[in-house]
């Protein structure tokens, strides 16, 4: 199953597969040399899987589901009654974010920080969320380091358009807004917070 990883082998920085063990002091070895963000699970079979930790946990109906990508996570929950909560923090280099929409569910960001957003949206909401609804909630985040263009509509870091609850989130770092004909703001460019 996989290639074998012998503790003492020169191997080189480690992503997605399947090993096998061999010898004292293997696992502390696949584990030193696993590529930034990856870890090493452990399966049934005695083997060891490298993957790619999870960013956030989503709970639906009392079911978690973890996930890897944190905008699948948001839109994975963000019905009215799930939960979206952050495991770690999320670097979004080189990611052009699309804000999610019709966010009602909760998003925890659990102490944890999201750096480096970068969301260019012509027109509409702007923001991590394009709009929150009234049964949304978004909490215990911090966003550093954010650039967001838009214009004719709400632009801001955490949310465009908010009728929901954003409580303990902090907006610091080098933050860049730039919006014509819209309405603006840091945390959020239309609505109550």
């Amino acid at each position: 199953v996989g290639d074998a990883l012998v503790a003492g082998a020169s191997n080189y920085a480690l992503t997605a597969g399947d090993y096998t063990l061999e010898g004292e002091g293997a696992l502390a070895e696949l584990t030193a040399q696993c590529a930034d963000g990856y870890a090493p699970i452990a399966n049934q079979d005695g083997t060891y899987s490298i993957v790619l930790p999870p960013v956030a946990n989503v709970t639906i109906g009392g079911v978690t589901t973890p996930h890897t990508d944190l905008h699948a996570a948001l839109v994975a929950g963000k019905a009215k009654n799930s939960v979206v909560e952050l495991l770690s923090n999320v670097d979004l280099t080189g990611v052009n974010w699309e804000p999610i929409s019709g966010f009602a569910g909760v998003f925890d960001g659990a102490g944890y920080k999201v750096s480096n957003l970068s969301v260019n949206q012509e027109t509409g909401s702007v923001g991590l969320f394009s709009n929150i609804s009234g049964d949304g909630v978004v909490k215990n985040l911090t966003v550093e380091n954010a650039t967001v263009v838009g214009k004719n509509g709400y632009i801001a870091v955490i949310a465009g358009d908010n009728s929901g609850t954003i409580t303990n989130v902090t907006v610091c770092g080098t933050i860049q807004i730039t919006a014509t004909g819209s309405f603006t703001g840091v945390i959020a460019g239309m609505g109550e917070y």
